[in-house]
């Protein structure tokens, strides 16, 4: 899994905080949703005051699933993503909620 980053910190850093904020990103065959833009600039917005109040590095971290998603992966850092993990599969093509929450709990977990 290609993670894309526009800092020198990795996503898992602080891996035993379980602080970063995830946002998944639902698109339409790699075309976000708008709503999704959004909450990924909300994420960003929380997670700035987050920081400043506690000094602290967490990060905002795009989770994104599915095919031909090279492209939007790389746009999301300029959406307020830290860091983008992009999940490309022929199996995610069309959302499948227990599928979708495997993977996404995987990556979590990882």
């Amino acid at each position: 899994m290609p993670i894309r980053e526009n800092s020198t910190n990795s996503a898992n850093e602080s891996k035993g905080s379980y602080r970063h904020l995830y946002v998944v990103v639902e698109h339409d065959d790699g075309k976000p949703i708008p709503v999704t833009l959004e909450m990924l600039g909300e994420a960003r917005r929380l997670m700035d005051i987050f920081n400043a109040r506690y000094s602290s590095t967490e990060k905002v971290v795009a989770v994104v699933l599915g095919i031909n998603i090279k492209k939007l992966c790389e746009e999301l850092v300029y959406y307020g993503a830290d860091a983008v993990i992009c999940v490309e599969n022929p199996n995610l093509r069309y959302p499948i909620n227990l599928i979708d929450t495997k993977v996404i709990g995987q990556v979590a977990r990882d």
